[in-house]
């Protein structure tokens, strides 16, 4: 179990040095795969590429708007809140911002899973209504990326209802949940009792890691929706179930295929 709130983490590089931010996961925390924030200047190009051979980028506007062209081919794709994209790493685009404020980027580095040279664009608005909208009792799960994304990990936007508790354990998979922005939500860590309140605005926001399966409960404690990226490893298939263990804590189920 580990949290970080981006209030108090110093502003550095990214892997990708033409980004600066905060991180939020690290290979120390065995999850299989690093997280950051980091803010784009309006007005500014910044090359979104991979740090290194081998390596996927994947990327969500938190806020802000730009324009993404990519290398490849001269495609142009409009980057703006709720939107995702998501590259192999032989590709790799150029990032113009014309929104009036800086651009909040959460950005994703793990391992490629294919050798093909693969890109993935989606919004939480392509996949309202969808199979991949889910609703799970407490809330809403919006995967925009699955195992037949051919990537190395799941990403998907949650949003926990106001007055919602919800019991977890993930015994199958990583999970690391970052709370940008919308209500508190504290989590009640079981095994090492500690509780931690998310802190997110407009500008900065909280990262619970779960790298042990750590055993935990969510409330939501505000009179709207909290809302996190939760990045899952390995990634979820989409028709998992939760699982619940004889204490009343739910997990998805693994499934191979």
């Amino acid at each position: 179990m580990g949290f970080r709130h981006t209030t108090d983490l110093p502003k550095s590089p990214l892997p990708n040095a033409a980004l600066l931010g905060w991180q939020l996961v690290s290979d120390a925390d065995g999850m299989n795969f690093t997280c950051y924030e980091a803010h784009v200047p309006d007005g500014s190009t910044v090359c979104l590429q991979s740090p290194e051979d081998g390596m996927t980028h994947i990327y969500y506007c938190i806020s802000g708007k730009g324009t993404c062209t990519f290398a490849d081919d001269g495609t142009k794709y409009s980057l703006q809140q709720k939107h995702m994209i998501a590259l192999s790493s032989g590709l790799s685009c150029n990032l113009t911002i014309s929104s009036p404020k800086d651009m909040r980027l959460f950005v994703v580095y793990c391992k490629d899973k294919s050798a093909s040279n693969i890109r993935v664009m989606s919004s939480v608005q392509d996949i309202l209504g969808t199979d991949r909208d889910i609703d799970f009792g407490g809330g809403r799960s919006r995967r925009l990326l699955l195992r037949s994304d051919s990537f190395s990990v799941g990403f998907c936007i949650t949003s926990i209802s106001p007055g919602a508790t919800w019991k977890m354990q993930y015994k199958n998979h990583l999970e690391a949940c970052y709370f940008y922005t919308g209500g508190k939500a504290t989590y009640n860590f079981v095994d090492e009792k500690v509780a931690v309140e998310s802190k997110a605005d407009e500008s900065n926001g909280t990262m619970m890691v779960m790298n042990k399966h750590d055993k935990h409960t969510a409330e939501v404690n505000a009179t709207e929706d909290a809302e996190c990226i939760s990045i899952f490893y390995p990634p979820l298939v989409g028709h998992e179930k939760h699982a619940f263990s004889d204490d009343g804590y739910s997990g998805y189920e693994l499934i191979e295929e």
